[in-house]
């Protein structure tokens, strides 16, 4: 039985943002939660992904929402 991994929002901006300093340690851990466990994630955390991967102050290299729309559909 696989074990159940729910994704919070912070996971998921590590995951994307590559200038964040967590990025490759998040990355590691994702790839081997692929693997050996099922994934979970909420409406509420993709709705709080978004918001944060479009804004300017809190991300480096903030997306578009047409980009947001696009990588959360990957």
């Amino acid at each position: 039985m696989q074990d159940s991994v729910f994704l919070d929002t912070n996971i998921l901006v590590y995951l994307a943002n590559e200038d964040s300093p967590y990025h490759l340690r998040i990355l590691d851990k994702f790839r081997e939660f692929l693997n050996d466990s099922e994934l979970w994630v909420s409406r509420q955390v993709l709705r709080e992904y978004a918001v944060v991967m479009t804004r300017a102050d809190i991300i480096e290299r903030p997306l578009s929402p047409r980009e947001v729309a696009l990588d959360m559909g990957k």
